[in-house]
């Protein structure tokens, strides 16, 4: 999850919301860019077993703070 936060927080996303106030739409697709673009420090890509992981554990962390209806 951190390195997700981490992700939101760079240019150009600068997201500055907590990740509990981002519409959940708009969060997909955050999810979505973040799976697709991160990469090793040496710029290689992950395997796919460590970006399943990756979205699990985000995945968690929505469920925990109770994502479940579209903000507005």
């Amino acid at each position: 999850m951190r390195h997700f936060q981490r992700w939101l927080s760079e240019p150009p996303r600068n997201e500055t919301r907590s990740v509990c106030d981002i519409m959940t739409t708009e969060l997909d697709n955050y999810i979505g860019s973040f799976l697709l673009s991160i990469r090793k420090a040496d710029g290689s890509e992950y395997e796919p077993d460590t970006l399943t992981s990756y979205h699990r554990g985000i995945d968690r962390f929505v469920k925990e703070i109770h994502i479940d209806t579209p903000k507005t």
